[in-house]
């Protein structure tokens, strides 16, 4: 926040409120939940599945989407987390999951509702769809993890400046 100054045109820097940055990071907590928040209710709990299961996933979706938090508490900042890198790898992979699962979530939710309307009775969407989109959602996550992690092969560009013999090196040609 920018405080005017003893002059009109200096300004000095005062820092936030600490509740006001409570609230801010609070909020993106919750952010970062909605997405797991609302595959919870459309695509766990109408699979028939045993309830332990489901609470079983439904703990380990959520870990997962405080992935920032738990890298702000190991190291102070979401940037740098102290982490091995095959649990770096699995935080990304399962939040991409999360991710994309709750798009294609979305997009069948408007679906069943078009087949709902033309049928004139209520539509559920099978176990056998959820999963499948499951399956697809953790595939892509995965191969968008994959092209993250790999490393690209090095080229070897040489470019020649004008007036530069070929055999000279670049700080001969710079007089």
């Amino acid at each position: 926040m920018r405080v005017p100054g003893p002059h009109a045109t200096a300004c000095r820097w005062v820092p936030a409120p600490p509740h006001l940055s409570t609230k801010i990071q609070t909020i993106l907590h919750l952010i970062f939940a909605t997405p797991v928040l609302y595959l919870l209710v459309r695509t766990l709990w109408p699979l028939s599945l045993p309830l332990p299961v489901k609470g079983a996933v439904a703990v380990l979706l959520l870990v997962a989407s405080q992935y920032h938090l738990w890298s702000r508490l190991s190291s102070g900042s979401v940037f740098a987390p102290e982490f091995p890198r095959a649990v770096i790898i699995l935080f990304n992979w399962a939040l991409g999951a999360i991710l994309l699962l709750a798009v294609v979530q979305i997009l069948l939710d408007p679906g069943a509702l078009v087949a709902a309307a033309v049928r004139w009775h209520s539509v559920t969407i099978p176990d056998g769809l959820r999963y499948a989109a499951a399956g697809l959602a953790t595939i892509i996550a995965s191969i968008g993890v994959a092209n993250a992690t790999r490393v690209p092969p090095l080229k070897d560009v040489r470019s020649l400046s004008a007036g530069c013999r070929r055999n000279s090196t670049a700080n001969a040609c710079c007089n």
